[in-house]
């Protein structure tokens, strides 16, 4: 009888389940149905719908119920809390204030309009969904659209340590890990650049799916068929949201295959390649979906150096040395960086390339961080008995970076890099508990890893605030100040020209013309007779697009255009024009100011024309 009553319960709370996923998949999808039209659109809304409905009810299933089928307990779920707490700390920042990234000033210009059609240029179908869940997303609502991708990556979390604890059996290491992922300072450069959001989502459903293939080994033949189809499906969503998040089914492979203790070294080899077919297998059905789609819409994949890949030995012998040379280095500073935040750096800004302080300490954290990684792999590997999981460890190792490995691009990022760092993360933990496990008590080592979190999210929280919300909300502010002083003295503005960039490390004249842009809608000023332009060079411009290119093509004639790129060298990578440099002659500056004058880029000072100077202005370069 207490059976059936149980069944009962179970029903009604999937019942409660697929009503609210329901609910959730027709919120997201608004705007779309009524705003997108023909049948190739069509097509990817009820693929989306499906599939994402399968996800999110193999996600609720698998957080709520244990192998068994039977619900958990309070302790269980308990954690799931604390992860959501520990998320709230760590990122409190960008809830409560409004700030842009360069890149989220050009992706949130305007709020949602239901198109697809950007993400199929990217060859990312499903990327329109996930801004469809967020009413605005403009720059003054910016902060409801990162609780949004926070609340994405703490279910990520959850995810992760119900996985985790259930393959390792050891909560205090599931729980670390998974603060780690979702509460450090790597979580927060995910959910501060905003633009950037399908990472999150692609690296939910990338958990989702590994979870499900790692549970059809219980299963029978046929079901075991069903579960790798369904697995599949999430899987194919992350490919078409944001590639790059996909690589964590890697790292958690390895977390997983390190767990095993039965299987021999051949089995372990043929299990990990079956894998890794079944990747590229789901890889090319999203490349055959996406290009069918294309077609059908009409819309044509974006054309950029960026997405060729490399076809020769040389090419992936320097991808390999770049890889040991610069990523690893960069990966072992961001492992630091979790538990240190700046404090050992000489920038504030670790989203790209960092330097220490001294020589000796970075000699002394690259020394802790490989000794405990290594003694992790030595570990394991003798633990297994088998040199195939050294072989597999070092593969995934790579394969956690696997688009920058094939693609041109050499560049460093974390949210390119966080399959990789949480991977490298994981053996770095691993080594320091497989130590402190033989000298020191449970409830110590219990107490040590509680007081790492503690120190992880508190650097998060002020890594969120200075490094993200100060930096990018200055120059802001500062524009903001200048152009309300002429409001107040009741100027009338026709031209509004910034002489600088954003900051170091924020360049382009794009994003400094959209910020002024956001500065005019939130001072109610804005209008589209308000000329807006940008130059960091009183004589040039650095850099403009090729797109502005044809527009001054137009207004200089052939001749003159011409003459003007023999100063300038073309970047195929990101389709724009760079001053190529050198010395120039009065009559260069002359010719070069007076035809930028013409097209309107460099503004002449005038009683409606306001001139901001940026130039350096956000230098600073620590907390």
């Amino acid at each position: 009888m207490k059976e059936i009553d149980n069944y009962k319960t179970k029903n009604r709370e999937l019942l409660v389940a697929t009503i609210v996923i329901v609910a959730i998949i027709t919120w997201g999808l608004r705007e779309i149905i009524f705003q997108s039209t023909g049948f190739g659109n069509r097509i990817i809304e009820i693929v989306y719908a499906v599939f994402i409905f399968v996800a999110l009810f193999s996600m609720t299933y698998f957080l709520i119920y244990d192998d068994k089928g039977e619900k958990y307990n309070y302790n269980y779920y308990k954690y799931y809390i604390f992860l959501g707490a520990m998320e709230i700390i760590a990122l409190l920042p960008f809830f409560t204030q409004k700030f842009m990234y360069g890149d989220d000033l050009w992706g949130f210009d305007n709020d949602f309009n239901g198109s697809i059609q950007a993400g199929l240029y990217f060859s990312r179908p499903f990327i329109g969904f996930l801004q469809g869940y967020v009413v605005n997303s403009d720059f003054l609502h910016i902060h409801d659209f990162r609780l949004f991708i926070s609340i994405v990556q703490w279910l990520f979390g959850c995810s992760m340590f119900r996985l985790l604890y259930r393959v390792t059996d050891d909560k205090d290491k599931s729980f670390l890990m998974s603060v780690i992922a979702i509460a450090s300072c790597i979580a927060a450069d995910c959910v501060a650049y905003a633009s950037v959001y399908p990472i999150v989502a692609s690296l939910l459903l990338s958990t989702i799916s590994f979870i499900i293939y790692e549970q059809t080994k219980m299963l029978d033949k046929r079901n075991k068929r069903i579960a790798m189809v369904v697995s599949a499906i999430p899987l194919f969503l992350a490919f078409g949201m944001y590639q790059i998040g996909t690589p964590i089914v890697f790292c958690l492979y390895v977390i997983v295959e390190q767990s095993k203790r039965e299987e021999t070294g051949k089995k372990r080899f043929l299990q990990a390649f079956k894998y890794l077919v079944y990747y590229g297998c789901v890889a090319l059905g999203y490349l055959l979906f996406t290009k069918f789609v294309q077609n059908l819409t009409g819309v044509q994949a974006g054309q950029s150096a960026r997405a060729e890949i490399g076809t020769s030995i040389s090419f992936y012998l320097k991808k390999i040395t770049w890889f040991v040379g610069e990523v690893l280095p960069q990966t072992i500073n961001r492992i630091v960086e979790i538990f240190t935040g700046n404090i050992l750096f000489n920038e504030n800004n670790m989203f790209y390339s960092v330097t220490y302080k001294s020589d000796r300490i970075k000699i002394i954290c690259y020394c802790i961080v490989i000794i405990f990684v290594s003694i992790s792999l030595i570990r394991n590997i003798i633990k297994s008995k088998s040199l195939w999981l050294a072989v597999i460890m070092l593969s995934a190792t790579l394969l956690c970076f696997w688009p920058f490995i094939i693609l041109p691009e050499s560049t460093y990022l974390t949210y390119y890099a966080i399959a990789l760092i949480l991977l490298l993360t994981w053996f770095f933990i691993d080594g320091i508990y497989s130590i402190g496990s033989k000298y020191l008590a449970d409830k110590v080592i219990s107490a040590i890893s509680y007081i790492l979190i503690f120190i992880i999210v508190l650097q998060a929280n002020n890594y969120s605030q200075c490094v993200w919300v100060n930096y990018n909300r200055d120059s802001y502010e500062y524009v903001a100040n200048n152009i309300q002083v002429a409001i107040n003295d009741n100027k009338e503005i026709e031209t509004i020209a910034v002489h600088g960039n954003i900051g170091p490390y924020v360049g382009g004249r794009e994003y400094v013309i959209m910020l002024v842009k956001d500065v005019l809608k939130e001072l109610g000023y804005y209008s589209e007779d308000v000329i807006i332009t940008q130059y960091d060079n009183m004589n040039y411009i650095s850099i403009f697009n090729d797109n502005e290119l044809e527009k001054m093509e137009e207004i200089l004639g052939k001749e003159k255009t011409e003459k003007l790129l023999n100063f300038y060298m073309h970047d195929e990578m990101y389709s724009r024009w760079i001053f190529a440099g050198g010395e120039l002659s009065e009559e260069d500056k002359d010719f070069l100011r007076e035809n930028f004058i013409a097209t309107g880029q460099i503004a002449q000072e005038d009683d409606h024309t306001i001139i901001i100077d940026l130039t350096g202005f956000n230098t600073r370069n620590s907390f």
